[in-house]
């Protein structure tokens, strides 16, 4: 089979947005039960029987595509048709044993791509369907690149923005990113969110004002009652403690729930490059840490970098002894091959970690888990 290019994605694309206008594609009556929906389809598929009427009614204005793959008839774009068929013929109408479609051959790639880019164009998707296909897309464009010998011009993330017709600033806009092939935006997990039209969302201990005002009907909760628990726990043992704030806007943020204790920050040196922490300093605010015990507090850790080379560098400074809270741990935190916090934890550098549940579900001797 031939491999194909660019101008193959540019065309499937014109296909979809041209009503119904198919180049390249031939003919050929099936019987619809013979025809296989992709695995691939996650779209969502309702109101088949009233699509089943008007077939009856006015008839099938638009044939379903398909693809033939390794002599399989696969659907490309048209699933609720195909199963508006099988209705009709399952109610007995035997003229539906036959219906028109129009096929080409093709890659497991090509096809991949095909569903996604013409069930996409074909209507509007909604938050979280199109949230899957940035992802999907990427993927099955890595495929045909490494199957098909797919020349991918520029960067992925343009073509990726461009099939969809999205820009590469909202493909581009990452919450978090755990592997380099992994997108997620938070403006599309906010959209999700508003789609399903809670009454009230409660957000404990916002990552940032950005996300909240992506969020309709939202209320913050701040981590205090349980930073208040975990301090209660320290000062049974020892009651000098300061509080310590990873970078200079977490200590804006929390330092005033806590106005009785004194605070320092750390300041990260990054790589800009990799975005991976190289070490930081400590802003002591004049405060003499030696034979301190600091409480290390953030919202969120994933591998807990930011709170592995605090930790090193406090003790760099003198500090006794150091506790860590974090209101939200990923489990990726107890990852030994990735993970920096826990060798802190497990090196006795850093006595004990405090966490919520709302969503570490792991397990560690030396890790506190509060119920939300």
């Amino acid at each position: 089979m031939a491999k194909f290019g660019i101008n193959d994605l540019i065309d499937i694309k014109k296909k979809e947005s041209e009503s119904g206008t198919v180049n390249a594609y031939k003919e050929i009556w099936l019987n619809p039960m013979d025809v296989k929906p992709s695995e691939s389809n996650f779209y969502s598929q309702e109101n088949i029987e009233e699509l089943a009427d008007s077939f009856l009614a006015v008839g099938q204005q638009q044939p379903t595509v398909l693809a033939r793959v390794n002599g399989e008839f696969c659907i490309v774009s048209g699933h609720r048709r195909n199963l508006a068929n099988i209705k009709n013929l399952e109610r007995g109408y035997r003229e539906y044993e036959k219906v028109r479609y129009l096929y080409k051959d093709m890659t497991p790639a090509m096809l991949e791509l095909s569903l996604l880019m013409g069930n996409a164009l074909n209507r509007e998707l909604t938050p979280w369907e199109k949230t899957q296909q940035a992802q999907r897309l990427k993927e099955a464009l890595i495929r045909a690149r490494d199957e098909d010998g797919l020349e991918i011009q520029g960067k992925l993330r343009d073509m990726v923005a461009d099939l969809m017709n999205e820009s590469s600033s909202g493909i581009a806009r990452m919450d978090r990113i755990h592997e380099r092939d992994e997108v997620f935006t938070l403006k599309s997990f906010a959209d999700v969110i508003n789609w399903l039209d809670f009454d009230l969302v409660t957000i404990l201990d916002a990552h940032s004002n950005v996300g909240v005002a992506l969020i309709d009907n939202v209320i913050i909760e701040t981590p205090k009652i349980y930073i208040n628990e975990v301090i209660k726990q320290i000062e049974k043992d020892n009651t000098d403690l300061i509080l310590y704030f990873p970078d200079e806007g977490a200590s804006k943020r929390y330092s005033d729930m806590f106005p009785r204790y004194k605070y320092c920050y750390g300041e990260k040196k990054r790589d800009w490059d990799t975005g991976k922490i190289l070490g930081l300093d400590i802003k002591s605010n004049g405060i003499n840490l030696s034979d301190k015990t600091v409480l290390m507090i953030d919202d969120i850790i994933a591998y807990g970098g930011s709170l592995y080379y605090s930790a090193n560098t406090l003790k760099e400074n003198g500090v006794d002894k150091i506790y860590a809270f974090a209101t939200h741990t990923e489990n990726s935190v107890l990852n030994r091959e990735n993970g920096t916090l826990i060798k802190s934890l497990e090196n006795n550098t850093v006595e004990r970690l405090f966490t919520t549940n709302s969503i570490f579900t792991g397990e560690h001797v030396k890790i506190t888990v509060m119920e939300v």
